[in-house]
């Protein structure tokens, strides 16, 4: 939802536009080599992804700075690095995003919310989900609101994702960004292993494995 502030200017009412949420539209229905862009921010980013190592740069489209650095790694722990913190070493992804395998919390247990990963922010605790409403989305693990503070859409009309982040959550938009990607990666990497499982036959055995795992 849109809203606009009337000013107290004596001469005239003026109507200053309060964007409630900003939208970010990935110009490629990929994880790995797209854009996002907002037209309510001036922040977009840039997604790259290296064909030699497999790394994906993230980077601000307005100071073309890199704001991290993503490895997903097939037998070694998945790496992630932030230029402007961490003394620009690499971390463990699982330090930063802390994988709950896939479990459901009991703070998340209506309509069978599936939380994926918690994050701590200037916000507090924040932990990633995924149900029949939202493919991914981050929510206040101390909150009572219902709506998410950001998450990812796929509207039916295009073909391309979207990355909604409610305003409040402005000052982290960054973080999300890259948890965003990270996660996304990873479902799409699942989603593919699944696919390729059913096409070679094995379908059966990988559906008694995920619900051994659950």
């Amino acid at each position: 939802m849109t809203m606009y502030h009337s000013g107290n200017d004596d001469s005239e009412a003026t109507l200053a536009y309060i964007p409630q949420a900003l939208s970010y539209h990935f110009s490629r229905d990929s994880a790995t080599n797209t854009a996002l862009t907002c037209r309510d921010s001036q922040y977009g980013y840039m997604v790259s992804t290296s064909a030699k190592t497999g790394k994906t740069d993230i980077c601000r489209v307005d100071t073309q700075a890199k704001i991290a650095s993503i490895d997903i790694r097939v037998m070694l722990p998945d790496l992630v690095w932030f230029p402007s913190r961490c003394g620009s070493k690499p971390v463990k992804i699982r330090s930063w995003l802390n994988d709950v395998g896939g479990k459901t919390r009991a703070t998340f247990t209506d309509r069978g919310k599936r939380a994926i990963a918690s994050m701590q922010t200037t916000l507090g605790s924040c932990m990633w989900i995924s149900d029949q409403s939202y493919r991914l989305a981050l929510v206040e693990e101390a909150s009572d609101r219902n709506e998410p503070i950001a998450y990812i859409s796929h509207p039916e009309s295009r073909s391309t994702p979207i990355l909604v982040v409610n305003i409040r959550a402005a000052g982290i938009v960054d973080e999300i960004v890259v948890a965003s990607i990270i996660l996304e990666q990873k479902l799409r990497l699942k989603e593919q292993s699944e696919w390729m499982a059913l096409e070679s036959g094995d379908g059966y055995q990988y559906a008694l494995c995920a619900l051994a795992l659950g």
